[in-house]
């Protein structure tokens, strides 16, 4: 998926048309902001789309390779994932 370079684009909707639409909200505990009645939303082509207040790669091949070294429970329904980016491809 990350290697395959699908863009990102991101484009902002009505705070009503965010609330209206509960597949776009991730998050339990924190909702992304609305500023002057808009919310902003990310989608990945072909893959997923969702709203967001955070900065974003332009694809996802910018991202690079990762690996998951951790995985853990942080209550109930949370986890946290800990990743290593793979730093040979930074180097060449």
């Amino acid at each position: 998926m990350l290697a395959d370079a699908h863009p990102l684009h991101d484009h902002y909707l009505p705070a009503a048309e965010f609330r209206a639409r509960p597949e776009l909200l991730r998050t339990l505990e924190v909702s992304p902001p609305v500023i002057d009645g808009q919310t902003r939303a990310v989608a990945i082509e072909t893959f997923d789309k969702q709203a967001c207040g955070g900065t974003h790669v332009p694809t996802t091949a910018d991202v690079g390779r990762f690996s998951i070294y951790r995985n853990e429970n942080k209550g109930r329904i949370n986890k946290r994932l800990s990743v290593r980016l793979d730093v040979t491809l930074l180097e060449s």
